[in-house]
Formats: structure tokens, sequence, C-alpha cells
């Protein structure tokens, strides 16, 4: 059994390296959003977890949705190994359950920061490594929106 999990192994990486489908799993991920679109009792929260082995400076890195309303992470906003960052859309005082001491808490005070993530139909939320939001710089990326009146996400 386990030559054959061996040779599975092996073909699973040669078929990587061929056709160049190398799947990563990204440092940083987009682990929790919530974003009620039909309550405002809650501000708009996404937050992300380092998934690498060591300190992120994210610093630069942006959030962005369907509408390219962008929030900007401070510079040297610094996650440590498995650590949360949560962005709040809000000002803390809307926050009205305890909020992790562990994490760190950024809030947004952007006049649009009420209209981010609230696009009726489909949703997008995703983080670059720069404002300029180019492909390669896309580091995570969540959709979702009602589909013949479902939710669907991807």
């Amino acid at each position: 059994m386990k030559k054959h999990n061996y040779c599975l192994l092996i073909l699973f990486f040669f078929c990587g390296w061929v056709f160049g489908r190398h799947v990563e799993i990204p440092d940083l991920q987009l682990s929790e959003l919530n974003c009620n679109q039909y309550s405002q009792d809650q501000p708009i929260m996404v937050e992300l977890e380092n998934c690498a082995p060591v300190e992120l400076n994210i610093g630069g890195y942006c959030l962005t949705d369907s509408e390219g309303l962008t929030y900007t992470f401070p510079d040297e906003t610094k996650v440590s190994p498995g650590g949360l960052v949560v962005v709040v859309m809000g000002e803390s005082e809307e926050v009205d359950f305890p909020m992790n001491e562990e994490a760190i808490w950024l809030f947004c005070t952007e006049p649009w920061r009420d209209d981010f993530l609230q696009k009726c139909g489909w949703e997008e939320c995703a983080l670059f490594r720069s404002t300029a939001k180019m492909p390669d710089s896309l580091i995570d990326f969540l959709q979702w929106g009602n589909v013949h009146g479902r939710l669907r996400v991807f």
C-alpha cells in the first residue's frame, strides 16, 4: 500500500510540474467575512489569518470589493505567525461583542465604509499585495451571490 501511495504522490507532483498547475497555499488568507447585506446592526468585518511560520508585514496590502472600494493596510502592520487581523468597516464602538485581544483590530473610517461588500447579487472580496491590484499580486479571493434564489459561495 505504501508503494502505491508514493506512486500517486510522485504522479501528482509530476503532473503539476508538467502542466504548471501547482497549488500554493497563501501565507495570508481571508478567513472570515461578516457582511450582512440586510441588517446594519453589525459593521462589515473581514478577518485575515497569517498561515506562514513567520511574521508578515502587510503594510500596503489592500482589500477590495466588486465595486472597486479599497481598504489599504497601514504601513508596518505586522502579523505574527498564526495571528489574526480584523478589519472593521466602522468605529470600535459599533462592535457589540468582546473583541479577541490576540487579534489586530483595524477600523476603517472612510466615508464609503458602509458600502463595502454591499452589492446585491454577486459580491467579491479580494486581497492584494499592493493597491495596483495586478493579477500577480492577488493573494486570496472570495466570491458569493444569489443564483436562482440560493446563496452560492465560490
